[in-house]
């Protein structure tokens, strides 16, 4: 029991921790973010065009700043689920159009600029589901991006069905596939298993985890089916039911 308490209270600490600093970071960096955004975007609002050698330096400075805004929203985002603090916003919602749909436009210029198809095979007539539209494309996101990011070749394919009282998503890729050993680490947090190129592309390693636990509180499971040269598989399901989505922040 001492050793629970203690547990408990340490991880309440760290939550604690974790949101004050990341909170304190936020503002100097959106600072950051929003002039080297600016200076990137917009160079004729300053009246003169930068030399070319900076505007090298400021679009550098715009792609860190937004990686480590991305960062800091995730280990906030695990934080609050950490401490059972994340509220649920949930409605009827239809999960082929304010889902999925509105993700794939938002990730289908990535793919088409590393030369990816992103095909939709959507079931017919998937009954409406309460949930929070925001977290779920959130979820969804994650899969997506990080299908997108480690495929080189080919493309991804997103599919929906009802299977048992449950929506299905999957979301299945061309790219290098995982060996059967390393499927448990990849739903843990900082876990990455391919390399990446460079900084912004290898995320946080937060987004399958954090998509993890915000499928959990819809009452839904994630899971991943992969072999190496194969592709990966990555899919969720949420209940219909409202009365079977027990969620566990409220």
């Amino acid at each position: 029991i001492v050793a629970r308490r203690e547990a408990e209270e340490a991880r309440a600490i760290k939550s604690r921790l974790t949101a004050t600093v990341s909170h304190e970071l936020r503002g100097p960096l959106n600072l950051i973010l929003g002039f080297s955004k600016l200076m990137a975007l917009t160079p004729e609002s300053y009246g003169e065009n930068l030399p070319t050698p900076y505007r090298a330096d400021i679009h550098a400075v715009y792609r860190n700043s937004q990686h480590l805004k991305a960062l800091i929203d995730d280990i906030l985002d695990l934080s609050q689920i950490e401490a059972q603090r994340l509220p649920l916003v949930k409605d009827l919602i239809s999960l082929e159009e304010d889902v999925v749909r509105r993700v794939a436009d938002s990730i289908r210029p990535l793919a088409e600029r590393k030369g990816l198809y992103l095909r939709l095979e959507l079931a017919d007539d998937l009954p409406n589901v309460f949930g929070d539209a925001v977290r779920l494309r959130q979820a969804l996101m994650n899969l997506l991006t990080n299908a997108t990011r480690f495929t080189d070749r080919g493309g991804i394919e997103v599919r929906t069905a009802h299977e048992n009282g449950r929506l299905r998503v999957s979301v299945t890729d061309t790219g290098p596939g995982v060996r059967a050993e390393d499927l448990p680490q990849l739903f843990k947090e900082f876990q990455q298993l391919h390399p990446t190129r460079t900084r912004e592309e290898a995320g946080s390693g937060l987004g399958l985890a954090i998509s993890k636990h915000l499928i959990e509180l819809h009452g839904g499971q994630i899971g991943v089916e992969s072999r190496p040269g194969a592709g990966t598989t990555f899919y969720f399901t949420i209940p219909v039911d409202a009365d079977d989505a027990h969620d566990p922040a409220l």
